[in-house]
């Protein structure tokens, strides 16, 4: 029951700091910086008691703060996005040996985050949705 609680609470508040670092009216680290953090203390309370976790936020900043523009210009590529925010939790996979399932969170993740964005045209609603999935997924590999 802890489990789902936390995890609905920290989907919440990742949505909206999601929405609230890429809106230009808050500081971007709102996203970046509390986002990761958020997802590691997530991953303690869901069972990964380890110091691998640490390694997760810097991966998880890397992630999240990329649209791999420098690949694509003029062009958001949120599949990548969110395959590159999966793949940040690979610490987490080292520790649980979950490997499928981390796996098969990165392909979730890219097709969720990307899938949403092609989808959703409301610009507040397509970012609170990406910043959801993000925690709302996290549960597969711990």
């Amino acid at each position: 029951m802890w489990t789902i609680l936390s995890t609905l609470f920290v989907s919440i508040a990742c949505a909206i700091l999601y929405r609230m670092g890429g809106s230009g009216n808050y500081p971007r680290w709102t996203r970046v910086i509390i986002i990761p953090l958020l997802l590691a203390i997530l991953a303690v309370l869901n069972g990964v008691h380890s110091l691998w976790v640490i390694l997760t936020i810097p991966l998880t900043i890397g992630a999240i703060s990329t649209y791999y523009d420098v690949l694509y210009k003029n062009f958001d590529n949120h599949w990548l996005h969110g395959l590159g925010i999966g793949l940040a939790a690979f610490p987490i996979a080292i520790v649980t040996g979950h490997w499928w399932l981390f796996a098969v969170r990165c392909i979730l993740l890219a097709v969720l985050e990307g899938g949403w964005s092609a989808i959703c045209k409301n610009g507040v609603v397509e970012e609170n949705g990406r910043g959801f999935f993000i925690p709302a997924t996290l549960w597969m590999i711990c």
